[in-house]
Order: structure tokens, then C-alpha cells, then sequence
């Protein structure tokens, strides 16, 4: 028998929590999950601090006539009961009569199928038994929140195409219960055989359709699934749609945007795509595109007016047709390949007028192969240029990037190669560059050719204040995150000496030189 629970109040004393009249697994996770949250934990505290002590312990022991969390508000238990696990959650029903129907106040609903069955059972090829107990669960679960807003649900199921029917039954009841973020993933492993690593066999055909009766729901994560080729209907509330491992090479997407006519952001991810993607639609509000390692695409074709964010990452060569986004403001680019920064420096850029951050990241060996003459960055502020390559470069080729950008305010630098030490050409040109007032370098050693660099950026920004050098650096991968790598480091006097070195070169006396691991 669970007695209480004790935690440090604002002023350190121990506040006592009358947990009890909770029994078995239920209460011990109710104790956990107001443990979990500050917030919940300071306002059941100042709930109960309202009551005298004996009454609490009167609670405590079960000798009161009604238990004091049962008097907790809605929304405090809702929250609570969001932080257990389903199976926990409903246990709650039999510890007292405020219990019995509050386990249905819940604004967070987990159908994950390693959870319900275990997480050592592998459902997808486990016996009758385990998928019977999570197809039983679902059913019951939902049945027991029809009627119920829920606002958060996810629906994680291993089990493939072979109960196609409950699936279906799913989708139906989920859109009646007033859901606005849903994430479907069904995890059956995909297959790889002569249809390639993206083939449809035993993935799950999502009827889009059945989904179009949940009016409130804004964002959707679909995971490891086959849509229908056609569907008919409205999606008028979504707004953000994510795909991860969906095939639409086969006219889906066009179906998608037809649909989603207030659909803000759409991100595919690892996604079967064809080999001309086109993104369009006649009422397109399209703000933000995420294209991430999608196989079978080579050319990107956006027509969206209101499109301000574009990232793709490839390990390919995709050709990019920008000319109808004239909002377009933030361009990130990771990809390899021939032709890939003399392209992006010319067409790419003469399509983006507005474009105010660029970040481009490659292995491509091409630095020094830039066009003669670059198209003018008339209003990029922000640069990011993340290159590592296989054979010697020269940075005087970062130069000619700077002569096409008037109004850069910040440059971030990562320029790797093995074995140099000197650069390649003649004597650094005069140039003026008045508005750049950060720059930030990273994988830096301490050549010749680096600190040549960055003296000629002091020589030739006066506004530039703040240098952030470091050796360790860090390359954007996917998933939006950074992978950090650390391959030299530079003593206390090599960074004086440096120091030093870049200091006494500097147009302000006001620059500060940071240096950071």
C-alpha cells in the first residue's frame, strides 16, 4: 500500500502528498507522473496545503470519506493521467468513485503495440496471441474515449497490410474524437527485393480519405505506409504534413497538395519520389519545404508564391527550379555531385531575389572551378558555406562569393582539406565589405592560408567586431542536426600567436577574437 509522497516545497520543507486510497500499479504511477512535472507538482502541492494535517492524514489512512486528489480539476488529472502509459491510465478507474470515468479525461493517447504487447516481443512476427491482445486494446481503448476529445494521438502498429480492416475501422473512430496532431506509424520493416528498397509489399494502403472527417486536425505524421492513388475530399484544417518512408512516385503528392488547401509545411523524408518532383498547386499557401534523402528524384519544380523556407539534403546532384517563389528567404542545400556549386551560384541564385540566408554544404571538390561571374545576393544577410574537399583548394575562391553578397552581416566558414598550407593564387584583391560585422570559422589549424584569410576579412570589413574561430567543427546532417568532430587541437600559444597575428591586422580596435573548441 502506497501511504504518500514526499517533496521539497518552495521554502525547502518537506510538503506531504496524501497519494493514498491509490492501491496497486495505478497509484505508484500517479506519484510518478506529478514527480515527473514541477509545474503539476507545485499545484497539487498548493492545493493540498489548503487542508489541515489532519485531515490529510485522515486521507492518508482512508478514514475520510472522500479522498482529496479525487477533488483535484479536470484539467490537473487530465494532465496526469496524459503522462501514464494506456494500460496504467485505465488501471486508475478502480481506485475510487472520482476514478471511475476520469481515466477518459485525457489529452494524450500512446496505441503503440511494444508497449501493450512488451517491448521484448516482435508483434509483427509474434504469435496469434500478442496480436489478438493489441488489436483487442485498440478497439476497447477507442471505444472507451468515443465521445472524447483527444488531442494528441499516436498509433504505432507492427502488424502490416494482414489487418488492413482494423486499420481502417481505426481511422474512422480517431477522426470523431476531435484529434489535432496524429502520428501513424506502421512499422512493418520494409522490404528489399527487385521493386528496390521502397517497395509497397505488406505496407499498410492509408485511405486518406477516412481522415478527412477530423476537422480539427493540424498536423500529421505519416510513417512506413502506402496511400491510395486517388482520393476525393478536403483537408481544410491541416496545416503541417510529415512523411517518412511513404512511396509517391506514383502521382500521389499532386493528390496531397490538391487537398490540403491550408497546408503551411510539408517535409518528405526518405521518401520513394518521382524523377521530376513538382510542388504547385492553384491554392497553394505552401510556407515551408523539407526534402530529405528521397531516392529517384533529379529535378525539384516549386511553384509557390508563399514558400519563405526551403532545405533539401541529398547525397546526389538535384537540379532545383526556383523562379516562382519570389518570397523564398531561407535556402539550405547539402548535396554532392558535378556542377552542384557552380549551378547553385548561378541559376539558383538568379531565381531567389529575396533570398536573405543561404547555407550550402558539399563534398563536391569545386571550389575552385566558380563561375567567372556570380549572380548578385542582392539581400543575403546570413551565409553558411560548409565544404570539405578530397584535394587542395584555394580560398580566394570564398572572395568571389563575398564580391556577389553587398549586404552580408554574418559568415560561417567550414573549409577542410588535406595538406595545405599556403593558398594557391596571387595576391588577396581589394575589396569592401561594409555591412559584415560576424564571422565564425570552424575546423581551423592555424595555417598560413587561414590566417591569411581572415586577415584579409579584418583588412577589409570595418564593421567586422566579433571573430569566432575553433577547431573542432561540425557538419549538417540529417534530420536537422549537427554532427560535431573534433581532429585538432590548439595549444594556449599557438593561440596567442595567432591571436596575436590577427589582432594587430584589424581595421577596429573595438574586434574581439574568441576562440572556441
Amino acid at each position: 500500500m502506497l501511504y504518500g509522497a514526499t517533496a521539497m516545497g518552495c521554502s525547502g520543507q518537506k510538503a506531504f502528498l496524501p497519494l493514498l486510497v491509490l492501491a496497486g500499479t495505478g497509484a505508484a504511477a500517479i506519484g510518478v507522473a506529478i514527480m515527473s512535472s514541477s509545474g503539476m507538482l507545485e499545484k497539487t502541492i498548493a492545493f493540498l496545503k489548503n487542508h489541515h494535517q489532519q485531515e490529510v492524514l485522515k486521507v492518508a489512512y482512508g478514514d475520510a470519506q472522500e479522498d482529496r486528489i479525487s477533488q483535484l480539476s479536470d484539467d490537473l488529472l487530465s494532465e496526469i493521467l496524459s503522462r501514464l502509459d494506456l494500460i496504467e491510465a485505465i488501471r486508475t478507474r478502480i481506485l475510487a468513485r472520482r476514478w471511475n470515468n476520469i481515466c477518459q479525461v485525457r489529452s494524450r493517447l500512446l496505441l503503440d503495440c511494444r508497449k501493450i504487447c512488451g517491448e521484448s516481443q516482435r508483434i509483427h512476427t509474434g504469435s496469434r496471441r500478442h496480436k489478438y491482445r493489441f488489436l483487442k486494446a485498440v478497439d476497447q481503448t477507442l471505444q472507451l474515449y468515443s465521445g472524447q476529445k483527444i488531442v494528441h494521438i499516436h498509433l504505432i502498429c507492427c502488424l502490416g497490410n494482414e489487418v488492413a480492416p482494423s486499420y481502417d475501422r481505426w481511422m474512422q473512430t480517431i477522426a470523431t474524437l476531435g484529434v489535432q496532431s496524429l502520428l501513424l506509424k506502421f512499422c512493418t520493416p520494409i522490404c528489399h527485393d527487385e521493386n528496390g528498397p521502397y517497395s509497397s509489399v505488406d505496407l499498410y494502403p492509408l485511405p486518406l480519405q477516412l481522415l478527412f472527417e477530423a476537422t480539427s486536425l493540424k498536423i500529421l505524421n505519416l510513417l512506413n505506409c502506402v496511400l491510395q492513388p486517388s482520393f476525393k475530399g478536403k483537408f481544410n484544417s491541416l496545416q503541417y504534413l510529415n512523411m517518412i518512408s511513404v512511396p509517391l512516385d506514383n502521382g500521389e503528392l499532386p493528390h496531397i497538395l490538391a487537398s490540403c488547401v491550408n497546408l503551411l509545411q510539408l517535409s518528405l523524408c526518405n521518401c520513394k519520389l518521382p524523377p521530376k518532383l513538382r510542388i504547385s498547386g492553384q491554392c497553394l499557401q505552401l510556407q515551408r519545404l523539407h526534402v530529405e534523402l528521397c531516392i529517384g528524384v533529379k529535378e525539384i519544380d516549386i511553384h509557390a508564391v508563399n514558400l519563405s523556407f526551403f532545405y533539401l539534403y541529398s547525397d546526389k546532384m538535384v537540379e532545383l527550379s526556383l523562379h516562382y517563389v519570389p518570397k523564398l528567404k531561407d535556402l539550405l542545400v547539402s548535396g554532392n555531385g558535378i556542377g552542384v556549386v557552380p549551378y547553385l551560384f548561378g541559376q539558383v541564385v538568379k531565381d531567389c531575389p529575396a533570398l536573405e540566408l543561404f547555407m550550402l554544404q558539399t563534398k563536391a571538390n569545386e571550389l575552385g572551378h566558380m563561375p567567372a561571374t556570380i549572380n548578385m545576393f542582392r539581400n543575403l544577410r546570413m551565409l553558411y558555406l560548409l565544404m570539405i574537399f578530397e584535394c587542395k583548394a584555394d580560398l580566394q575562391s570564398v572572395a568571389t562569393i563575398l564580391d556577389a553578397c553587398p549586404l552580408l552581416e554574418k559568415l560561417y566558414l567550414l573549409a577542410r582539406w588535406p595538406g595545405f598550407s599556403e593558398h594557391l593564387g596571387g595576391a588577396w584583391p581589394a575589396r569592401h565589405y561594409g555591412h559584415l560585422k560576424e564571422l565564425e570559422y570552424k575546423g581551423f589549424h592555424g595555417t598560413g592560408c587561414e590566417i591569411e584569410f581572415v586577415v584579409y576579412l579584418l583588412q577589409s570589413a570595418p564593421a567586422l567586431d566579433r571573430v569566432f574561430i575553433g577547431s573542432a567543427y561540425s557538419t549538417y546532417s540529417a534530420e536537422y542536426k549537427w554532427t560535431r568532430y573534433i581532429d585538432y587541437v590548439m595549444d594556449d600559444a599557438e593561440r596567442q600567436l595567432i591571436y596575436k597575428q590577427l589582432v594587430e591586422h584589424a581595421l577596429s580596435s573595438k574586434v574581439q577574437v574568441i576562440f572556441r573548441n
